[in-house]
């Protein structure tokens, strides 16, 4: 049996000219090339020299997703068999499905990059002194858990969490002030006098006694502010 009659001959056509020659690279390829990508991406030196090796092999998946999409979804013909079924009906629709689901993962992913965008806050001093000094972008996040990422395609943005609460983005409520006037402690008695509350309002924690309760009491001086007394029935 010569070659061109052979099992490899007829195998070699039925994948690379016959019915699945577009569909195979569609399920195949991309999968190759982002694991390729991936292990070459780990083996690249840390710096900052290597961002252009690393931006390439982030978009090579990319690139071969889209040179497998663009012959199939534009292969259309009459279709007679199944195999022009396969080449002319399923092969199309396999693409055009892969292409609309990369598109509605960009403006999903676009649009929490967005709330991201939203959420985050001005770096502080030295955060902000540190990316002029690098020559990046620095925001923070109003988290507790340690965070440290960069997003943004046009403009690539770090952001840093900040265990602090943020101006206006989870600050505590200042504390509430109380309607029963100023205390004071006289400079030799050593104690404190606190006015009698006659109808503190709603908010004020003297709210919870009854007004003879807050009618004389000595807290330490030197406090920064009253002690309340246990309430009195």
């Amino acid at each position: 049996m010569i070659w061109h009659g052979g099992f490899w001959h007829m195998a070699g056509d039925f994948v690379f000219s016959g019915p699945v020659r577009n569909l195979w690279p569609l399920t195949v390829l991309p999968p190759l090339a982002a694991l390729a990508s991936d292990r070459t991406a780990r083996r690249l030196p840390p710096g900052a020299g290597s961002w252009v090796a690393a931006a390439l092999l982030a978009a090579t998946p990319g690139l071969v997703a889209l040179g497998t999409i663009c012959p199939a979804a534009t292969t259309w013909a009459t279709v007679k068999t199944w195999r022009g079924v396969l080449l002319f009906r399923v092969s199309p629709a396999l693409a055009l499905g892969l292409l609309g689901y990369a598109l509605v993962r960009m403006a999903l992913r676009q649009r929490e990059v967005g709330r991201l965008f939203r959420a985050a806050a001005p770096a502080g001093p030295r955060l902000a002194a540190a990316g002029a000094a690098l020559g990046l972008r620095i925001l923070e996040l109003p988290t507790a858990e340690r965070e440290c990422f960069v997003a943004g395609v046009l403009r690539p943005t770090v952001f840093v969490s900040a265990p602090r609460p943020l101006p206006g983005r989870g600050s505590p409520p200042p504390a509430p002030r109380l309607a029963c006037g100023s205390w004071s402690c006289p400079p030799l008695s050593g104690s404190a006098s606190w006015p009698a509350c006659s109808a503190p309002p709603s908010s004020s924690p003297a709210a919870r006694w009854p007004s003879s309760a807050m009618r004389s009491w000595t807290p330490p001086c030197g406090t920064s502010g009253p002690t309340w007394p246990a309430a009195t029935p």
